[in-house]
């Protein structure tokens, strides 16, 4: 493999693998020939500790945290079962419901995890959360209301 262990996010890939040149790869796609070009944009070194604490810079943390949200929701979405709601990582076990009949409404489990840069260092945080759904259509809600007012008419 020419980058060796990697992954992706958009337009970046990221790998353990040091570039020493950009690499040029012909690629077809939907029929129309491509020349794709990885070249190095930058490396991201480990950072040496000082009384017990990390170094970095302000740039470095952002990366490292941009690397571990990706690492996390690619993780999380691999595991059988968890679903993905919204932008953030949100993830959801959809295979064992709570089910709230008397509401008519669904409680799914799951993890909310996200990695950011706090004061001067890099924090992963990894939190339980629920998710209420409801286990009627919005047909089934207007249904409802219409035989209301069709038995008040009556």
């Amino acid at each position: 493999m020419i980058v060796g262990t990697y992954f992706h996010s958009g337009m970046n890939i990221w790998t353990t693998q040091k570039l020493e040149d950009s690499i040029a790869i012909d690629v077809t796609m939907l029929g129309k020939p491509y020349m794709l070009r990885v070249s190095a944009e930058g490396e991201l070194p480990i950072a040496p500790l000082t009384d017990g604490v990390a170094v970095r810079g302000r740039q470095d943390c952002q990366a490292y945290s941009q690397i571990l949200n990706i690492i996390m929701n690619q993780a999380m979405q691999s595991v059988d079962g968890m679903v993905a709601f919204g932008r953030r990582p949100r993830f959801f076990d959809h295979t064992r419901p709570v089910d709230v009949k008397e509401l008519n409404m669904q409680i799914w489990k799951g993890f909310k995890c996200s990695a950011y840069m706090y004061e001067n260092d890099c924090v992963f945080i990894l939190d339980s959360c629920s998710r209420f759904l409801s286990t009627r259509s919005t047909l089934d809600d207007i249904n409802v209301i219409y035989d209301t007012f069709a038995e008040r008419a009556d």
